[in-house]
């Protein structure tokens, strides 16, 4: 097995989400700032980079804040298809989500 090294540009709760998901994970901090959004660098030891990565990134809305997922965007029709479709389904959880709180 590999790593997931990414750099993200993410807020408080993003990282939550992250370190639930991915406990192991080594995060650090490129901004020096203090600002709400950071950016991070993301090292992920022991993961492949594969669509179950893009695919939590999606489901917590913070996929486009992946600069490895703009990248793939950019690069790869097959990959931009699959998350296209991946997108609407986790849009429309989220909608139906909205609907009955």
């Amino acid at each position: 097995m590999g790593a997931i090294v990414d750099v993200l540009l993410l807020g408080k709760e993003d990282l939550f989400l992250l370190q639930k998901r991915y406990p192991e994970y080594v995060l650090t901090n490129m901004t020096n700032t203090s600002h709400f959004i950071q950016r991070y660098r993301l090292i992920i030891p022991g993961e492949d980079l594969d669509d179950a990565y893009y695919c939590f990134l999606l489901d917590n809305m913070i996929a486009m804040s992946s600069y490895n997922f703009r990248s793939r965007l950019d690069t790869d029709e097959k990959f931009t298809e699959r998350m296209r479709k991946r997108a609407a389904v986790t849009l429309k959880r989220f909608m139906t989500d909205v609907k009955t709180d």
